[in-house]
């Protein structure tokens, strides 16, 4: 029976959850604070991005061997995936 109660009642983490956006003030930090960190996320997403821009135009300026090796990699992951697909592997994954 005790089973059956703790199974009933709600995770500790859920009903603090509640208990804070009760609260207006609680929200209202909770909101600022995911605004900050939606900030910081975008900030990290742009250097990411540019970073990986950085390198592919490197590679590009190297001439054709850079240009051989982002073709080798293309086609690695097109084998890659064309082989999973002969295996029907997202077949039994999505399953």
């Amino acid at each position: 029976q005790q089973q059956q109660q703790q199974q009933q009642q709600p995770p500790l983490a859920i009903v603090a959850a509640e208990q804070a956006f009760a609260d207006p003030v609680m929200r209202e930090a909770i909101k600022q604070q995911a605004v900050v960190l939606g900030g910081h996320a975008a900030d990290a997403a742009r250097y990411c991005g540019r970073q990986g821009l950085n390198a592919f135009q490197q590679y590009i300026q190297q001439g054709p061997q850079g240009v051989s090796v982002l073709c080798f990699v293309g086609g690695l992951g097109t084998t890659i995936l064309g082989a999973m697909g002969v295996c029907n592997f997202f077949g039994s994954v999505i399953d």
